[in-house]
C-alpha cells in the first residue's frame, strides 16, 4: 500500500512539481518521467507510444519498492539533483520503516521468551497448590501424595520443559533441588 501512494507520489513529484517550481530551467530530459519513457518532452515531434498508464503505475510502484527497501538494483534512478535528494529522504522513511516493524518483531520474540518463564513456575506452583489442597481436604485424611503420583507429574513437567526450547528453568537445578519431597 505504502509502495503505490509512494510511487503516485515520486510520478506527480518527477512530472509536474519538479519541472514546474523546483527547478524549472532544467531541460526535461533530465527528469525520471522523461528518461525512462514515461511521458515525452513537452516540445517532443515523434510518434512513439508510450506506455500504458496502468505500466507506468506498475513501474512507480516497482522503483518506490526497491528505494524504500534500499534495494536500489539501479536499474531505475533519480535523475535531477531534486530527485536524488527526495529519493535519499525516501531511503531514509525506508529504513525507519523498517526499524520499527523490527523492534516490534524483537519484541514479541523476546517478551514470549520472558513469559515461557514465568508460565511454567507458575503452572507448577498450580500443580503443587493443588495437591496440598488434596492432601487438606477431609478426602485426603492429612496422608502425604503417593510417590508414584508425585513421580508421574515431576515426570510430566520435565518431559515438558526439556521439549520447550525457550524455557531455561531445567538449566536451574537448584531449584528442583528446592521442592520438598513431601508436600
Amino acid at each position: 500500500m505504502a509502495t503505490y501512494f509512494f510511487g503516485l507520489w515520486w510520478y506527480r513529484l518527477s512530472d509536474y512539481i519538479f519541472m514546474t517550481y523546483v527547478l524549472p530551467d532544467e531541460p526535461e530530459e533530465r527528469y525520471w518521467v522523461v528518461k525512462f519513457k514515461l511521458r515525452h518532452p513537452k516540445d517532443y515531434k515523434g510518434d512513439d507510444e508510450l506506455m500504458s498508464i496502468s505500466d507506468r503505475l506498475i513501474l512507480c510502484m516497482y522503483y518506490m519498492l526497491t528505494t524504500l527497501s534500499t534495494v536500489g538494483y539501479g536499474d531505475f534512478y533519480p535523475f535531477s539533483i531534486a530527485e536524488k535528494i527526495v529519493g535519499s529522504l525516501i531511503q531514509i522513511i525506508g529504513v525507519t520503516i523498517f526499524s520499527i516493524v523490527m523492534n516490534a518483531f524483537i519484541g514479541v520474540v523476546v517478551s514470549g521468551r520472558q513469559n515461557t518463564f514465568k508460565d511454567n513456575e507458575t503452572n507448577l506452583q498450580r500443580w503443587f497448590n493443588l495437591i496440598k489442597k488434596i492432601r487438606s481436604s477431609p478426602m485426603g485424611e492429612g496422608k502425604d501424595i503417593d510417590i508414584g503420583l508425585r513421580t508421574e507429574i515431576e515426570g510430566h513437567f520435565t518431559h515438558f520443559w526439556e521439549h520447550d526450547r525457550v524455557a531455561v528453568l531445567l538449566e536451574k537445578k537448584d531449584y528442583f533441588d528446592s521442592i520438598p519431597f513431601k508436600i
